[in-house]
C-alpha cells in the first residue's frame, strides 16, 4: 500500500464473490468523507485475542518497566496488537494472539521473577477469549462526541469493555470485549453511527383473549384442534381486529420495511408465546398466519427469554400483551437481564409497593427501557400528556375522568349525553360492550371497579404517591348482591335493569348523566364511583367506549387539560404499543428521519388552480364613527 499512498493513488478493495458491490476505498484526503458527512468509515474486529496484564504498586513511577516488558516480548517473538495503560501506572495490559499468550506470560514471569518475589509486581495474568473491536474513520479527528457515542452504544447493548486504546491522531478507537459479545458489539456500534439499522430482537407474549376460540368463525375439526392447543380458532381466518397480541404481530410485520426506512430500525419478531405454546425462530417471522400455525412447542419463559436475548443482536425486547399477574411478576427480572419490556399488562405497576419498587429501581438504575403507556390508556396517550406537565414544573391539583372503556360504553348507552333521549337497558348495554370486545377477561374487574382502581393507583404512583388499592375508596358500578361478585357467569344482569334505569332517568331530569368517575387529588385522596355529572362537562361528554382524563393543575386551574378518546380496538392498542417500541428505538439512538419526500395530491392541485375572488377593500374605519387613523 505504501507506494500507492506515496503516489496519491486511491486503493479499492472489492469482494471477489460480489464484484458489483461498491467495496472499500482507501484514499489520502478526507474530502470524500466530508461530502458524505460520515464520521466513521467502518468498523473492524480482531478475534482469537488474549489480554496479558502486568500489575503492581512497585511499577508506579519506576522508569524502564515498559521498555523491559516489550523487550521481553520482542525476544519471545510475540507481536502486540494493542496496548493500554492507565495514568496511575499501576498496570499495563496488551493484546496478543491467543496462541502467544502462554509464551508471553512465561517469559514475563521469568524476566520479573525477582520483582514478583519482592511484591513490586503482583502478578502477570491472562484474560482469554477476547476480541478487539475498532472504529476507524478520517472524520473522527477533531469531531466532538465520537467516543461518547461509541461507548454509549456498547453500554446500551450491555457489553462490558475490558480495555481501551486510542491514538492521538483520533482516527481509531479500539476496545477489547469478550469474544461472545463481538457480533453484538459490531451491530450496536454500526447502528449507533447509522451505518446500519438499530436491530431489536422482539418476543410477543399473547393475552388470554388472543388464544380464545373466535366465536362464529371457521369451525370444524381444525378449529377444535387449534383450540385444544390454546391457539385461535379459524386457522385460515386470521383475525387481527379481535386481539391485541395478534394485532401487534400483524402491525410489526406489515410495517417492518417502513420502520427500516423512517427510523432506520430493524424490529425483528423472533418469538411468540401463549400460556401453553410458543414459537421460537432464528429468522424474523414473516406471516402472522404461518407463525400461529407453526406454534407447537410448550411454553417455557426461561427458554423464551434466552432466545430473545441473543448474542447475535445488540438489543432485545419482550412485549407483554397479557393481563396475567404471573407474567407481570417477571418484568423486573427481564429488566435486570438487559431485556427491554413494553407492556399493556398493568399488574406489576398496580400490585404491591414492593413489586412496583422493583420496576421503579430498574427504571432508575438499570439500562433497560420499560414502556407502559398502553397499560393506562390503551391507544389514548394519558401518560404522554401527564409526564410533560410534571417535567415542565407544573403540579397536579387533582385528576378526574373515566378510565374504563367498558363502563364508559355501558353508561353512555344507559345514560346518553343527550338527556332528552332514552337509554338502553343496563343488561343490553353490557352485552353490547362484551360483543365489541371492550370488557376485561373477567367482567367483574370492570363492574367492581378493579380496572379503574388499578389505573388510578398507577397514576398516583407516577405522581410520587405510595398509593395502593386499599387506599382507594371504591364503589361498584352497580349495587351487587351479597352472593354475587365472585363470578360473572352466575350473574343475571337483567335484575339490575329497572334500578339503573330509574337512576338514569332521575339524573336526566336534572340535566345530568351517570358516569363511572375516577378522582385522584394531589394529597393522595382517591376514589372511583358511579356519579351523576353535568351532561355538558368533560366527563359527561364521554360515551361510546371513550375514556378521558382531566388534569387540573396549578397552570390549568379553571379549565383542565383534557385527553380523551376511545381506549381503542386491539389495532389501536397495538399502535400504542408500537409507539412505546419507537420510544425505545429513540433511546437507543434511532431518529425519525421524516418522510422520504413530500408529495402533492390531486386535491391540492385543484385548490391551487382555483381562482379565488378578489378580497373586498378594507374599510377605512373599524367602528362606526371612529376617527380616521393618524398616519
Amino acid at each position: 500500500m505504501l507506494p500507492a499512498i506515496d503516489a496519491h493513488i486511491p486503493i479499492f478493495i472489492r469482494n471477489t464473490f460480489n464484484p458489483e458491490g461498491g467495496g472499500t476505498r482507501i484514499f489520502e484526503t478526507n474530502e470524500r468523507t466530508v461530502e458524505r458527512k460520515s464520521i466513521i468509515a467502518g468498523f473492524s474486529t480482531v478475534e482469537n485475542v488474549a489480554i496479558v496484564n502486568v500489575e503492581g504498586t512497585g511499577m508506579i513511577g519506576v522508569s524502564g518497566i515498559t521498555q523491559q516488558i516489550f523487550t521481553v516480548l520482542n525476544n519471545t517473538a510475540v507481536p502486540v496488537k494493542m496496548v493500554a495503560q492507565c495514568s496511575s501506572e499501576h498496570s499495563i495490559c496488551f493484546a496478543v494472539d491467543a496462541g502467544d499468550a502462554a509464551a508471553a506470560k512465561r517469559s514475563l514471569d521469568e524476566a520479573f521473577s525477582r520483582e514478583i518475589a519482592q511484591g513490586h509486581i503482583h502478578a502477570v495474568t491472562i484474560i482469554e477469549d477476547m476480541s478487539i473491536v475498532a472504529a476507524v474513520g478520517d472524520g473522527m479527528a477533531h469531531t466532538h462526541g465520537v467516543a461518547g457515542r461509541f461507548f454509549n452504544a456498547l453500554g446500551n447493548a450491555r457489553i462490558n469493555i475490558v480495555a481501551i486504546a486510542q491514538g492521538c491522531d483520533e482516527r481509531n478507537i479500539s476496545t477489547v470485549v469478550s469474544a461472545q459479545d463481538t457480533e453484538r458489539a459490531l451491530r450496536a456500534i454500526h447502528s449507533s453511527f447509522l451505518l446500519s439499522e438499530i436491530t431489536v430482537s422482539v418476543g410477543i407474549i399473547f393475552g388470554d383473549a388472543d388464544v380464545a376460540p373466535v366465536t362464529g368463525r371457521a369451525g370444524g375439526a381444525l378449529s377444535t384442534a387449534r383450540s385444544s392447543r390454546g391457539l385461535p380458532a379459524g386457522a385460515g381466518d386470521f383475525d387481527a381486529d379481535s386481539h391485541i397480541g395478534m394485532a401487534l404481530l400483524t402491525l410489526l410485520l406489515e410495517r417492518r420495511k417502513w420502520l427500516q426506512t423512517r427510523f432506520e430500525s430493524d424490529i425483528r419478531v423472533r418469538g411468540i408465546m401463549t400460556k401453553s405454546h410458543m414459537l421460537l425462530s432464528d429468522e424474523p417471522l414473516k406471516s402472522p398466519q404461518q407463525a400461529m400455525e407453526a406454534m407447537a412447542g410448550a411454553s417455557d419463559f426461561e427458554q423464551f427469554a434466552d432466545h430473545i436475548r441473543t448474542d447475535q443482536l445488540p438489543h432485545s425486547l419482550i412485549v407483554d400483551c397479557s393481563n396475567d399477574p404471573a407474567i407481570a411478576s417477571r418484568h423486573a427480572a427481564w429488566l435486570r437481564e438487559g431485556i427491554h419490556v413494553v407492556t399493556a399488562n398493568i399488574a406489576a405497576l398496580a400490585g404491591s409497593i414492593d413489586d412496583y419498587d422493583q420496576i421503579r429501581n430498574e427504571r432508575k438504575t438499570g439500562e433497560s427501557y420499560y414502556g407502559f403507556e398502553t397499560a393506562i390508556g390503551g391507544g389514548v396517550p394519558v401518560l404522554s400528556v401527564l409526564k410533560p406537565l410534571l417535567h415542565g414544573g407544573d403540579s397536579i391539583n387533582y385528576i378526574e375522568g373515566c378510565l374504563s372503556s367498558t363502563l364508559s360504553y355501558i353508561f353512555g348507552r344507559l345514560s346518553p349525553k343527550d338527556t332528552g333521549s332514552t337509554g338502553v337497558r343496563f343488561s343490553e348495554a353490557l352485552e353490547e360492550a362484551r360483543a365489541q370486545g371492550l370488557m376485561e377477561t373477567d367482567p367483574m374487574d370492570d363492574i367492581l371497579g378493579k380496572d379503574s382502581t388499578q389505573k388510578l393507583v398507577v397514576l398516583g404512583r407516577e405522581l410520587g404517591l405510595a398509593l395502593t388499592e386499599n387506599d382507594v375508596v371504591v364503589e361498584p358500578a352497580i349495587p351487587l348482591r351479597n352472593d354475587e361478585g365472585k363470578g360473572a357467569s352466575r350473574v343475571d344482569w337483567s335484575v339490575y335493569d329497572d334500578a339503573m334505569a330509574e337512576r338514569a332517568a332521575a339524573a336526566a331530569a336534572r340535566g345530568n348523566v351517570l358516569r363511572y368517575v375516577c378522582r385522584l387529588e394531589e394529597h393522595g385522596t382517591a376514589a372511583v364511583a358511579l356519579k351523576e355529572v353535568d351532561s355538558n362537562s368533560d366527563v359527561g361528554q364521554l360515551d361510546g367506549g371513550n375514556i378521558g382524563a382531566c388534569f387540573y393543575t396549578h397552570r390549568y386551574t379553571h379549565k383542565p387539560l383534557v385527553v380523551q378518546g376511545p381506549l381503542g380496538s386491539p389495532r389501536a392498542t397495538a399502535s400504542g404499543l408500537l409507539g412505546d417500541i419507537l420510544r425505545l428505538v429513540a433511546e437507543l439512538g434511532g431518529r425519525d428521519r421524516g418522510p422520504r419526500q413530500l408529495r402533492r395530491t390531486p386535491s391540492m392541485e385543484t385548490l391551487r388552480d382555483h381562482v379565488s375572488p378578489p378580497m373586498p377593500p378594507m374599510p377605512s374605519t373599524i367602528y362606526e364613527g371612529a376617527a380616521e387613523p393618524t398616519p
